[in-house]
């Protein structure tokens, strides 16, 4: 289970990402400063820990099915009910997928029970086919489809990402110890300013994945 940790302003009512959020992202994908990410790691709740989230000093709780089970957990669970915002389950069909060996996936209607119904059960994924999503609504207690109030919408959409695309340049044999040839990938990240200057633009470069064959080959 890992934590995050920001008292909630009384006036921010909305539901905008904060600016230390997004000056964080902004140095990960830019690279514009160093950027360092700190968790609570909660492998067993604590005292403090369950006094932090009680007192809303814990804004967002992120926990493996396994941890969520406990009486510890379900009894914080049951205290702070009226504050939970939502259950949000990533990668929703692994649910499926994963019951063998980790049966506790299995169980997450548990949750449900002692949850206000008004509370809403939020999955994503990109694969569901329509066996695995009859199965989810089954054991996770997904309420019936429809879309009325208090039930479930199930939303489809398109996999395809117009902004992605896949460019393949082969390099000839006796360039392949020279990396020389993915310069094309900073052509953008420096241009001449209107003071004659040079200035970084890292944020012009394309986001770009490399393969290479081993760590030792850069």
């Amino acid at each position: 289970m890992r934590a995050r940790h920001q008292k909630p302003s009384q006036q921010d009512t909305t539901k905008e990402p904060k600016q230390i959020q997004i000056d964080s992202l902004m140095g990960l994908i830019f690279g514009l400063s160093d950027t360092l990410l700190a968790v609570t790691l909660l492998n067993r709740l604590g005292v403090e820990q369950a006094e932090q989230i009680v007192q809303a000093l814990i804004e967002y709780i992120i926990a493996e099915p396994e941890q969520l089970y406990s009486p510890a957990f379900l009894s914080l669970l049951r205290e702070i009910s009226n504050r939970v915002g939502a259950i949000i389950i990533n990668k929703v069909f692994t649910v499926e997928q994963w019951v063998g060996f980790r049966p506790e996936f299995a169980q997450l209607a548990k949750i449900r029970n002692v949850l206000p119904l008004h509370i809403v059960f939020y999955g994503s994924t990109a694969t569901l086919p329509r066996l695995i999503e009859d199965w989810l609504f089954e054991h996770l207690g997904l309420r019936p489809r429809g879309l009325d109030p208090y039930q479930t919408k199930v939303i489809r959409g398109s996999c395809d990402r117009p902004t992605i695309s896949h460019l393949i340049k082969r390099i000839s044999q006796e360039y392949l110890g020279d990396f020389d040839f993915l310069y094309f990938e900073c052509d953008e990240a420096a241009q001449i300013g209107d003071d004659g200057m040079i200035e970084a633009t890292p944020h012009k470069i394309p986001k770009t994945l490399n393969f290479v064959d081993s760590y030792k080959a850069i």
